[in-house]
């Protein structure tokens, strides 16, 4: 035997809180602050990581002397510093 469904009171007619019958408004409004948070991080991270990468295999040897590390390795068809990502960011931590 199904439970009768329980009425909750609408606290927006005493001055704010939850609505249940607008969830999608709250929920619009979540996912957009939400992605105004992510969006620049995300792509400050894609940035960063760009900057590790380079088209030929001499650069990134070159900024491997910089940087202090040994070997390069590929990243699809473009090349980064050090023996693998975990050695970059060591080197980019100590070079900070």
């Amino acid at each position: 035997m199904k439970k009768p469904f329980k009425q909750t009171p609408d606290l927006t007619a005493m001055g704010g809180g939850w609505n249940r019958q607008q969830p999608a408004a709250h929920r619009g409004w979540l996912i957009a602050l939400m992605m105004a948070t992510l969006i620049p991080t995300l792509q400050a991270g894609a940035q960063a990581h760009m900057r590790g990468m380079y088209a030929t295999k001499a650069e990134a040897e070159q900024r491997a002397a910089e940087l202090k590390c040994k070997g390069v390795f590929a990243m699809g068809s473009m090349w980064m510093p050090c023996a693998n990502e975990r050695a970059l960011h060591d080197a980019l931590q100590k070079a900070q």
